[in-house]
C-alpha cells in the first residue's frame, strides 16, 4: 500500500486522501498492515482515511470483477502460445495487446526485506470496515451497523517506522473514467422486397394444395378427401377448441370483469391491535457472525475416544 501511495503522490501531488477497497479474503486482513495505515502519511503525504473490505457472503464484488478480467486477458495470452511461469511473465501477459483498461502493473523483489514485527489484533479477521482518526481507529463488522468500536492508537502494536525499500516501477497509465455502459437498441431491418412481389408470394401460398378443413369457426378437424368433409358437415360433430389467450389478454378480461361487477366493493384491511412482545424485537446487529472460542477435549473425553476407536 505504501508503494502505491508513493507513486501516486509523485504523479498526482494534489491527492491528499485515500480510500482503500479490498477483497474479503483472509490474506488481506493483515493486522500489521491495518495498524500501519496511519503511519503512511509521513512518507507519502497521503492520509489513509478508510479501509473497506467486500461484504462477507455478498457474492462477487468489484475486486473480483476486475480480477476476472485480468485472468481472461492472461488466458488469451497463454492460448496464443506464450508461457506464464514467473512474475515477469505475468506482467508481460497483462500488458500484452495494449493491456487491461485501468490496470497498472509493477514487479517488486521482496527477498531482501527484513521480516516485519508481528502485530497482535484480537478479532481482526471479523472486521470489515475501518475508519482512521487522529486518536485511533473505529471498526465495524458490517458497514454502518451500530456506532462501531473505537480502538486508541496506544492500544495498537503498530511499528514506529515503515520500511519502503521497493524499487519496482509501475507500467504506464493513469486514471480512467468510469461510466455506465448503455446498449443501443438493435435496428429494425425493413424489407427491401417490392410490394407487387410480396402480393405474388401470398397468392402463391394460397394456391398451394391443402387438406380439407371444416368451415365452422373454431373446428379443428381436417380431412384428406372431400367426401369425408361432406359426411362430417352432414352427420358429424365439430371439434371446437377455444382460442389460445396469452397472459395479457387474461389480465384485460379479468380487469373488465372487476370493473363491471366489483365497482362498489372496496377492500378493507384489518390491522392487528395486539402489541408486539418486547422479546420478539431483536437488537441491532443480531445477524452478525459470532466468534466461537475453540475448546479442547478434557481427559475424560480423551480416554473415552481412545477406548472407542482403539
Amino acid at each position: 500500500m505504501e508503494h502505491i501511495l508513493c507513486n501516486l503522490s509523485n504523479e498526482h501531488p494534489e491527492i491528499t486522501t485515500a480510500y482503500f477497497r479490498q477483497d474479503n479474503a483472509g490474506c488481506y486482513k493483515s493486522a500489521a498492515m491495518l495498524a500501519a495505515c496511519p503511519l503512511m502519511q509521513k512518507t507519502t503525504s497521503i492520509n489513509v482515511r478508510r479501509v473497506d473490505f467486500s461484504d462477507p457472503q455478498g457474492g462477487k464484488g468489484s475486486c473480483d470483477r476486475k480480477a476476472a478480467t485480468i485472468k481472461a486477458h492472461v488466458r488469451r495470452f497463454v492460448n496464443e502460445g506464450h508461457d506464464v511461469l514467473t512474475a515477469d511473465d505475468f506482467r508481460d501477459a497483462i500488458l500484452s495487446n495494449n493491456g487491461v483498461r485501468g490496470v497498472r502493473v509493477a514487479v517488486v523483489n521482496c527477498e531482501f526485506l527484513a521480516p516485519a514485527q508481528p502485530v497482535k489484533w484480537e478479532g481482526v479477521s471479523s472486521i470489515n470496515n475501518l475508519s482512521y482518526q487522529v486518536t485511533g481507529v473505529t471498526v465495524w463488522k458490517a458497514y454502518d451497523v451500530g456506532k462501531g468500536k473505537t480502538i486508541l492508537r496506544t492500544q495498537l502494536q503498530a511499528p514506529s517506522t515503515l520500511q519502503n525499500q521497493f524499487n519496482g516501477s509501475f507500467s504506464d497509465g493513469d486514471f480512467v473514467d468510469i461510466c455506465a455502459s448503455t446498449r443501443s437498441a438493435p435496428e429494425l431491418k425493413t424489407s427491401t422486397i417490392p410490394l407487387h412481389h410480396q402480393v405474388n408470394d401470398t397468392s402463391t401460398e394460397e394456391q398451394t394444395p391443402k387438406l380439407f378443413t371444416c368451415p365452422v369457426d373454431g373446428c379443428v378437424k381436417c380431412f384428406q378427401q372431400y367426401g369425408s368433409l361432406e359426411i362430417h358437415l352432414q352427420y358429424g360433430s365439430c371439434k371446437l377448441v377455444p382460442e389460445r389467450e396469452n397472459l395479457f389478454d387474461k389480465a384485460k378480461i379479468c380487469y373488465r370483469d372487476k370493473l363491471l361487477h366489483d365497482r362498489g366493493i372496496h377492500p378493507v384491511l384489518t390491522s392487528s391491535t395486539l402489541p408486539l412482545p418486547v422479546g420478539d424485537i431483536k437488537p441491532k446487529g443480531w445477524a452478525l457472525k459470532v466468534t466461537k472460542k475453540a475448546t479442547r477435549f478434557n481427559e475424560k473425553q480423551k480416554s473415552t475416544s481412545k477406548k472407542s476407536f482403539s
